[in-house]
């Protein structure tokens, strides 16, 4: 086994001059620098719209829009909830 895999680095070295992995082809990301300024445009014209309706719109999972959300456009997803209004008399 230490054999094969330093078979591998070497020949990688001889190939490349290096022993960093090669880049695989991969699956393609859907999270592209459109996609993210679509979100963005969309988020702004309607701020308090849902993910699931996010995700209908620019036809990808809620799961992706989420992340979109998240970590690209740093917005986070809240609920508004009607509460008791306070009095004079509840502020002490």
């Amino acid at each position: 086994q230490f054999r094969q895999t330093l078979d591998l680095y070497v020949s990688n070295f001889r190939e490349t001059g290096s022993v960093v992995r090669k880049k695989g082809s991969g699956r393609p990301k859907k999270r592209t620098p459109e996609v993210i300024e679509n979100v963005r445009q969309i988020m702004e014209a309607a701020p308090s719209s849902s993910l699931r309706h996010l995700s209908q719109q620019v036809d990808l999972s809620v799961g992706t829009c989420d992340t979109i959300m998240k970590k690209d456009l740093h917005l986070f997803p809240c609920r508004l909830t009607s509460v008791q209004e306070l009095h004079e008399s509840d502020f002490p």
